[in-house]
């Protein structure tokens, strides 16, 4: 399937409390970076990578502003459009989009601003491995303080993962740091198939994702998952180990960097093979293992 048969879905519906008082008149997705709107320069590199269709989901409360900046653009992009309420989250929303997605797809966070390079890495190594799920991770900038010593950005402890990933850049362990405790526990399933990988919180996700079509009815058939990121892709991540395929060897050559930062030990797996709210595994889907491609630099998203 080439670029222009996949769809990308806008998710211009994120909450832009963060940024507020700024937002109170423009929405986030509108925010001029470089005097041009975050969603147009979005279309703009969407277009340059070579994608013909986009999904774009606005708020109700914004949609009239979406709606001109929309209608102003005149390329070669079909643009479907989704209104809805803005209470939702981003794996709720997904499931309502489901009947105008009709293959596999790029999700874009609205307040994300990334490069064709990034997306046509991602979606080279989803194709050759045949992943369910290929995320898009930002290697954390780090810098030398005065003395010498390796100085990191501050982080908000909400915006921090904990994420483990093997040389082959198979992600094999993701959770928020606020879900855990202590020291990270791991399955003997996981350890027996995965012996050596790295796990850390250097590398930030930054809800760029390409997305195998049957999600969508995993989604559908798991309607406690309600967030992309804290829910779905460590779902999707745990559910390897169900995997009846042999493991895939993806070479990392030209995929990213290796990852040079570990991490204090924290605490809590969520335990089996279900999400942290309880909700059943689809046995008949046949999980292709989900995957990363690791970018230097710094998380452009607002």
């Amino acid at each position: 399937m080439g670029i222009q048969e996949l769809q990308a879905v806008i998710l211009a519906c994120v909450d832009s409390a963060r940024l507020y008082p700024i937002t109170e008149e423009c929405p986030l997705p509108l925010l001029p970076v470089l005097n041009t709107p975050i969603l147009s320069q979005q279309l703009r590199a969407l277009e340059e990578t070579g994608f013909r269709k986009v999904l774009v989901i606005l708020a109700e409360e914004a949609s009239s502003q979406v709606f001109r900046v929309l209608d102003e653009y005149s390329g070669p992009i079909k643009i479907d459009r989704i209104v809805i309420d803005l209470m939702k989250d981003s794996a709720e929303i997904l499931r309502l989009a489901r009947p105008k997605i009709e293959s596999d797809f790029v999700i874009v966070p609205g307040n994300l601003i990334f490069s064709k390079s990034q997306i046509l890495s991602a979606l080279k190594f989803h194709r050759n491995q045949s992943s369910t799920l290929t995320m898009v991770l930002i290697e954390e900038a780090v810098d030398l303080d005065k003395k010498g010593n390796v100085a990191r950005p501050k982080r908000e402890d909400e915006d921090i993962d904990v994420i483990g990933i093997t040389e082959n850049h198979r992600i094999v362990f993701k959770a928020p740091l606020l879900d855990i405790d202590e020291a990270v526990k791991l399955q003997k399933a996981l350890l027996k198939r995965h012996c050596f990988f790295s796990i850390g919180t250097s590398l930030i996700d930054v809800g760029l994702y390409v997305i195998s079509h049957p999600v969508l009815l995993f989604l559908e058939e798991n309607r406690d998952i309600t967030s992309l990121q804290d829910e779905l892709v460590p779902a999707l991540i745990k559910s390897q180990l169900l995997n009846k395929r042999e493991n895939a060897s993806p070479s990392p050559e030209g995929i990213g960097t290796e990852i040079g930062h570990s991490m204090n030990p924290y605490d809590e797996m969520l335990e089996g093979l279900t999400t942290s709210k309880g909700q059943k595994d689809h046995q008949n889907f046949d999980f292709g293992g989900v995957f990363a491609v690791v970018s230097s630099g710094s998380k452009n998203s607002y």
